[in-house]
């Protein structure tokens, strides 16, 4: 689904059917449905005219920054000139809620519908917003692999701790490969809009094995999203994080045997650098 972010007190209007235009300084080709997301922004002065903002956020009432608030049909992209401009000026709480030249684009925004708020941290120009399941599907042709640090794609590891190297998603979109150091990447890269956190488990006794997967944070609830870890692939919801993180732990344990829980390390890590080795990676995960 295509979003567009936009500053308040404008995405309410568009919310409210007051706004049917967004105006912008170039054009789009896309046509079709479009989430509308109202950006963390807000507009305190109208694009310079501060009468016209104050007369605006008079009537949008509850606003909700950071949250996709209506859909609608983005049906037309026309460029500005004095003819349409003065047709605009006809209703003015359409003329005040945009910025009006010749030159400029208005995209044309029909079929309003108002949904459920789904948070999401919003971006320029227009984004994906994917949900869980699309992305799941989008994931269905990665294989469970590697790529070496000479770029070929690998499917046994037996020289994995020497030669491995971390993808991009970039490179994942590529090979169509990826363990789950890598999926993480791609998946962070789909749900980069999400609040997600990706977090790293590790068991450090008689042998050494290590998972990777991604938490995201969804009305109220905590989801296990996982592909790579074949056995438990699928989307899990919890009612809290702790919960979350204990069934992985206990599902971890009871896949490799291992009895000593003190000797595990469970916790959460930012994006790494891709193209980094093995050794690289785990000093990444472990001290940050």
């Amino acid at each position: 689904m295509k979003v567009l972010s936009i500053k308040e007190p404008y995405a309410s209007l568009i919310k409210n059917k007051v706004k049917h235009y967004e105006t912008r300084s170039y054009d789009t080709k896309y046509r079709g449905e479009i989430f509308i997301h109202a950006s963390l922004g807000k507009d305190e002065t109208s694009l310079g005219k501060i009468e016209a903002c104050d007369e605006l956020w008079k009537i949008v009432g509850k606003v909700l920054p950071g949250y996709i608030i209506c859909k609608a049909n983005l049906v037309d992209s026309i460029c500005m000139d004095d003819e349409f401009i003065n047709e605009v000026k006809k209703n003015p709480w359409e003329y005040k809620s945009g910025y009006y030249k010749p030159g400029r684009y208005a995209w044309k925004l029909e079929n309003v519908e108002v949904i459920k708020p789904i948070k999401a941290k919003g971006n320029l120009g227009l984004w994906n917003y994917y949900s869980l399941e699309e992305v799941m599907n989008l994931l269905s042709d990665i294989k469970y692999g590697y790529m070496n640090n000479a770029g070929n794609v690998c499917y046994s590891f037996d020289t994995f701790d020497d030669d491995y190297v971390l993808q991009s998603y970039k490179d994942m979109l590529k090979t169509k490969t990826g363990v789950c150091f890598d999926q993480v990447e791609l998946e962070r890269h789909y749900l980069y809009n999400r609040d997600i956190t990706s977090y790293f488990i590790c068991y450090y006794g008689e042998f050494l094995q290590s998972h990777t997967f991604l938490v995201v944070k969804e009305n109220n609830k905590y989801i296990w999203f996982e592909h790579a870890w074949e056995k438990y692939e699928g989307i899990h919801k919890y009612d809290s994080l702790d919960e979350l993180l204990n069934d992985v732990k206990n599902n971890f344990m009871n896949e490799y045997n291992i009895l000593d829980k003190d000797k595990i390390l469970l916790k959460s890590y930012s994006k790494p650098k891709s193209g980094i080795n093995l050794s690289e990676y785990f000093k990444w995960v472990e001290n940050k």
